[in-house]
């Protein structure tokens, strides 16, 4: 296995088995990811991603599976709100629920995400000042000693009228970032339904739009296959995650525009994507491993996925993971 591909999905997959369409109960979950942990690919594997609402049954397996130098690596599901007023009380209880779960587990348990939804009265104004300032005023909730620094992503979707709504949203996470406030995007790549899926226009423009704003992101859902894979049953074609993080990468370092992020997006070719020891490419876009380390350091965090099997088994499918 190449270095660089080595760099570009060094845990980059956030395992989240409770959600559709796996849809696993909590225990097997659990115990999943940490036997993924045991595995010889358990450098693929980033955090396990619980709802806020359900993280006090984790408990019954925690001491059993976890150890203050294994400890379980959570990504906190907020419960957000359809008002900044409930956002920013169901922020305050989230967090309260994380700090008691904490104390109680201690070292056993870490926690450095918090992903979660704004409010749509919010992503409806169609203006940057409403976002930055719900933003910054859950800076300081966020910043609790109990609970240990969180990078926030927020999820905004692709509701009519994206193509000025959106840049108003990332224009309003860019804002509060100047102010000293942590946050993030969380771009969602998928879901049970056809019209679930962003088309790569919409994903180019959101990885070129967090490059040219200094924003960092993950994703979710949909990304089940390293490169793009048209499904039957839900009669649509997913996105891939080497499409996705390729071209996050490529933008960060070579900024390239949307059309060509669009293109890397929709290749199917494996034999386009060259993974070396030393760099990544693309076509004739270039990327070395050491940049690929850096943007995924500085910005290009990681997607959540219901199996970490699959995109395992694909990968040496693809003769890139041995």
């Amino acid at each position: 296995m190449s270095t660089s591909l080595r760099a570009l999905l060094s845990e980059v997959l956030d395992y989240a088995g409770l959600f559709p369409p796996a849809g696993l109960p909590l225990e097997e979950a659990l115990r999943n990811y940490a036997r993924y942990r045991q595995q010889p690919e358990n450098w693929l594997l980033g955090r396990f991603v619980c709802p806020a609402g359900r993280l006090e049954e984790l408990s019954p397996w925690v001491e059993e599976l976890f150890s203050g130098d294994n400890p379980l690596l959570l990504s906190l599901l907020g419960t957000g709100g359809k008002t900044s007023q409930q956002f920013l009380a169901n922020l305050k209880n989230d967090l309260f629920v994380l700090a008691k779960f904490r104390v109680r587990h201690r070292e056993m348990v870490a926690a450095d995400v918090y992903e979660v939804r704004l409010p749509e009265e919010i992503t409806s104004a169609g203006r940057k000042e409403p976002v930055a300032t719900l933003l910054e005023a859950a800076a300081p909730i966020l910043k609790n000693h109990w609970v240990g620094p969180l990078t926030p992503f927020y999820e905004a979707g692709f509701e009519e009228g994206w193509r000025s709504s959106l840049p108003a949203i990332l224009g309003g996470i860019a804002q509060a970032r100047s102010s000293g406030a942590w946050a993030g995007f969380k771009l969602r790549c998928g879901g049970l339904k056809a019209d679930a899926f962003p088309s790569t226009e919409q994903v180019a423009l959101v990885l070129a739009a967090c490059r040219e704003e200094g924003i960092p992101w993950k994703a979710t859902a949909g990304l089940h296959h390293p490169l793009r894979y048209s499904d039957p049953g839900i009669g649509t074609t997913m996105h891939g995650f080497v499409n996705v993080f390729g071209a996050g990468v490529l933008a960060h370092a070579r900024h390239p525009g949307p059309e060509i992020l669009r293109k890397i997006l929709e290749e199917e070719d494996a034999g386009n994507f060259h993974f070396g020891d030393n760099d990544f490419r693309w076509q004739n876009l270039q990327v070395a491993t050491a940049e690929i380390t850096a943007a995924r350091r500085e910005g290009v965090t990681s997607f959540g996925s219901c199996s970490f099997e699959e995109p395992c088994a694909d990968l040496r499918n693809l003769g890139w993971l041995c």
